[in-house]
């Protein structure tokens, strides 16, 4: 049998093989070989016992290998992302097993809430959660984990005793720049009444936030002509508005409410009289390079970083009435609504 302070169950656990069985000077030079294996492997925190059976021996904690949680691609998933992984905690004074409390923390930080930093330098980060389920005599506690507070909920062999949950929330990740992002956390097990009694072992957590591709047009007003009877020529409005594409090349196609003869055309608020317009569409605010916008989609690039373009104008949609079809009309007010769709490419 193994001699006072030897724990059979610990040594068969690292040694993967039966404890050399022997009584008095043997069995203290099995405990000083266990003692040295722990310090060397710096993964179980070992204070050696009074000597006896029963209770007495060396306490230790040792926290099981924490697999890192890659969730790979984030593309405006729109979801809370997620991950749970179960692990062993020991615990024990000899023989016996003992609870343990945990605590997590920012390996190398004392930041006050969990983060995942930029790889690219920019000094950005992305705010996460942990959640912890210990289990104790077949009860599981859900406990919110805070950054080096040590919780008051309990766990306790048997394994697996311990389901750890990563949590990114959505919000988090759609405020972020694109980029890679990775933090390293530290857990800390205690036996829960013994503080120097403990282990811990850190684990990393990466995403990588992939711009998704969006387009958006902002900007747009009602267009009003105002015609002069005693004046003559066509008559031209200019809207100038913003495209935003998160890739900058867009294509754009124009529909009309009111069309005549196959082109696009105003009506009389009041009848059926239709005045016909062209169209045309510019991806500059000057009018350079119109394109008419009544034969199929056109092309342009747009702002790919702003959504409103940082408050400048890089588009223009031009409003041609010609001179002949104003004076062919009957006098009135007339209207028609555009819509402008924007595609990425």
């Amino acid at each position: 049998m193994p001699g006072p302070g030897v724990n059979y169950k610990v040594c068969h656990r690292i040694l993967a093989e039966d404890c050399l069985r022997s009584a008095g000077a043997m069995a203290a030079a099995a405990l000083a070989y266990m003692v040295i294996l722990f310090v060397l492997t710096d993964s179980t925190y070992v204070s050696a016992g009074g000597g006896g059976g029963g209770g007495g021996g060396a306490k230790i904690v040792t926290i099981e290998m924490l697999a890192d949680v890659d969730f790979g691609d984030w593309e405006d998933a729109g979801s809370i992302t997620s991950d749970s992984s179960s692990y062993c905690i020991t615990a024990r004074d000899g023989n016996n097993t003992k609870d343990f409390k945990i605590s997590m923390s920012n390996a190398g930080s004392s930041s006050s809430t969990f983060d995942l930093y930029d790889l690219g330098g920019s000094g950005e980060s992305i705010a996460i959660g942990f959640e912890a389920f210990l289990v104790k005599n077949g009860v599981t506690s859900q406990v919110t984990l805070s950054p080096g507070a040590l919780n008051s909920q309990k766990g306790k062999e048997p394994c697996d005793n311990i389901t750890l949950r990563t949590n990114i929330a959505e919000s988090a990740l759609t405020a972020a720049t694109p980029g890679d992002y990775r933090g390293t956390f530290t857990l800390f097990a205690q036996i829960h009444n013994s503080s120097s009694h403990n282990d811990e072992e850190s684990f990393d957590v990466e995403v990588s936030v992939v711009a998704a591709t969006q387009v958006q047009i902002s900007g747009l007003n009602t267009i009003v002509f105002e015609t002069d009877p005693t004046s003559s020529g066509e008559l031209t409005a200019d809207e100038t508005f913003c495209i935003h594409s998160t890739v900058g090349d867009y294509s754009i196609s124009t529909q009309s409410s009111v069309t005549s003869n196959g082109g696009f055309a105003l009506q009389s608020v009041v009848g059926s009289e239709k005045l016909p317009i062209d169209v045309f569409f510019a991806d500059n605010v000057t009018g350079a390079s119109l394109q008419n916008a009544e034969t199929g989609s056109v092309t342009g690039s747009g702002d790919s970083v702003s959504p409103n373009c940082s408050g400048v104008d890089n588009s223009m949609v031009r409003i041609v009435i010609a001179d002949t079809d104003i004076r062919a009309s009957t006098s009135g007010d007339y209207a028609a609504t555009l819509t402008l769709t924007v595609t990425p490419q």
